[in-house]
């Protein structure tokens, strides 16, 4: 970190220190917001859908990833993007929610259901772009 340039110190420096902001504002005081959302049933992994019913969104990804992606089917990935979705703390796991909705949206690409929680997932996205740029001023 040194050996960096001044200005490129000191950016890396204001990134790392607003992550550490963010992360710890999230963990003393989590917002949540309730979503409305389908559980796709039919997939590969069928207790993810029981995880995802009770809540354990991380148990559920676990079960999930662990499936080959060339054997998640259309309602594995929109599974595991719900558990991103629903267990979400940053921008990342909007990516990562968004990411799995386009694997989802690519086997079964007419599902108003995928395409809905796509749509759900970018205007967060476009929500935390928000966020940030105002932080910027």
């Amino acid at each position: 970190l040194n050996a960096l340039p001044d200005k490129e110190r000191e950016k890396i420096l204001q990134k790392l220190g607003l992550k550490t902001v963010e992360s710890f504002i999230q963990s003393i005081s989590p917002t949540t917001q309730r979503i409305k959302a389908l559980i796709a049933e039919g997939g590969q992994e069928e207790r993810a859908e029981e995880l995802l019913r009770d809540g354990l969104w991380d148990k559920a990804r676990q079960r999930l990833e662990s499936l080959s992606k060339n054997d998640r089917t259309a309602e594995d990935w929109y599974n595991l993007g719900l558990s991103y979705e629903a267990g979400a703390l940053s921008s990342d796991d909007y990516q990562q929610a968004r990411g799995a909705y386009l694997e989802a949206l690519k086997k079964e690409n007419m599902n108003k259901d995928f395409a809905a929680s796509l749509g759900r997932v970018e205007q967060r996205l476009a929500e935390y772009r928000q966020l940030t740029a105002q932080r910027a001023i």
